[in-house]
């Protein structure tokens, strides 16, 4: 589900102002009490989720976590207090995200609509309506999906060339996904992603019940996290790349 945005207190609203008339630098010594507290709120707020790959890690250490800028600072610093243009991140998705634009046109206001962003957005977006199986695999089921995989590496849990499994084996994945993905509308979408449900489903349950052991295991095992050659288009990104395993509850 879309995550809910802080609200600033009064102190809080006084130090924005202050910094914002004095020029200080989101990373300076005076502003680190309010960053510890939008990390703190967002991480109760997102359950220790990142709000890209909505991975889950069970740790508060602010190694783990990057306050996320939705539209980056070096590119829209006047929307760098706004609080739905926060969120938590996973380094590994703030790092591939960097400060690549998310907007679908420039704007000189701050945008507080879906359709303003190319990503499906932590706070304007519902993200299972635009991804198909989270706990599972990585598949967009909307451009704003697809752009999102791409913009932070989402392909970059898990590679599947070459692996001995009826997914890494079965090329109609990799020619569903990419028909769902160039389709022009959902309903065009529709029999491509509904095919991938099936055939994921079945697959997984096939491979596990022949591992002989326990999902999150049997996933761990089989899907360990490797860094692809990187991507030049998601043509080539689907021709490379036929699923991606997620975690499992």
């Amino acid at each position: 589900m879309a995550i809910s945005a802080i609200i600033f207190t009064a102190e809080d609203s006084e130090l924005i102002r202050s910094a914002t008339a004095t020029s200080l630098s989101w990373g300076c010594d005076e502003l680190a009490p309010l960053r510890h507290r939008i990390k703190q709120f967002y991480l109760a707020a997102q359950g220790l989720r990142c709000c890209y790959c909505r991975h889950m890690i069970p740790s508060t250490h602010g190694r783990v976590w990057d306050i996320e800028h939705v539209i980056a600072q070096a590119l829209k610093p006047e929307f760098a207090f706004e609080p739905e243009n926060l969120a938590i991140a996973c380094t590994d998705c703030n790092s591939a995200k960097r400060d690549q634009d998310v907007l679908a046109r420039p704007r000189k206001t701050f945008p507080r609509n879906s359709d303003a962003y190319t990503i499906v957005h932590p706070h304007y977006d519902e993200w299972d309506d635009h991804f198909l199986f989270g706990n599972i695999v990585y598949a967009p089921k909307t451009a704003k999906a697809a752009k999102t995989i791409e913009l932070c590496k989402l392909y970059r849990f898990y590679d599947l060339q070459g692996r001995d499994t009826l997914i890494a084996r079965d090329r109609r994945y990799a020619d569903l996904a990419e028909g769902a993905l160039f389709a022009k509308t959902a309903h065009e979408a529709e029999p491509s992603t509904t095919a991938i449900h099936v055939m994921v489903q079945e697959a997984v349950k096939a491979e596990i019940n022949a591992k002989g052991t326990n999902t999150a295991l049997y996933i761990a095992e089989t899907y360990p996290p490797q860094e692809p050659p990187p991507k030049e288009d998601i043509r080539a990104f689907f021709d490379h790349y036929g699923s991606y395993p997620h975690e499992t509850k």
